[in-house]
């Protein structure tokens, strides 16, 4: 039976955990302690989105996402504020098992090849939230990433299939039974979103 994964996730701002992208409603004072009762908790997995937008709390986010690799028993990947391949070294030596590239973003696209190739396509993870995305971009994101991030739920059905790539799948808060029909789904290598958190 092929394993799944539940992933933990943690939005990182101004030095705290907030509850999403669009919702910055505080969660953790602490996203340390946050990322050891997800680990303590059972998930398999942490993912973390550094949603700092300067280097100097780039520079504090790192040294929080460090700290949580060093705490937590699970793997930490690592995403958010990767604009070069100074940045993707940056996650890596900070823990993260893989450094998580937004494909949305034109630099994450131009970068690709080079990071894949000097720290390795099983460290490398690729963010992807449309069918198109991923239908134009398959070759390359299946030589150069691991592993796709499908980050938005609408898009989920036209995308998985599209690519021979796991994918860890974020869902809203739904029913078990639905939750476990998208796991059982081929390709899906771990569940995310609300619903894990």
């Amino acid at each position: 039976m092929e394993y799944k994964q539940f992933v933990g996730s943690i939005y990182l701002k101004d030095k705290k955990a907030v509850k999403s992208f669009v919702d910055n409603t505080v969660v953790s004072q602490d996203p340390v302690e946050l990322a050891q009762f997800y680990s303590e908790s059972g998930v398999d997995t942490i993912l973390i989105f550094d949603m700092s937008y300067n280097e100097t709390m780039h520079d504090e986010a790192l040294t929080i996402i460090k700290r949580i690799c060093e705490t937590v028993q699970v793997p930490v990947y690592g995403s958010g504020h990767i604009n070069k391949p100074e940045d993707v070294k940056k996650i890596l030596y900070a823990g993260c098992e893989k450094a998580v590239l937004n494909f949305a973003k034109e630099c994450s696209q131009d970068i690709l090849e080079e990071v894949s190739t000097r720290f390795g396509r099983d460290h490398i993870a690729a963010t992807i939230a449309s069918e198109d995305s991923l239908v134009i971009n398959k070759e390359r994101l299946e030589t150069y990433v691991s592993e796709l991030v499908l980050i938005d739920e609408h898009a989920l059905k036209n995308c998985l299939g599209a690519s021979k790539l796991p994918a860890i799948v974020f869902l809203p808060e739904i029913s078990l039974d639905k939750m476990l029909s998208v796991m059982e789904r081929a390709g899906v290598s771990g569940i995310a979103g609300k619903i894990v958190n």
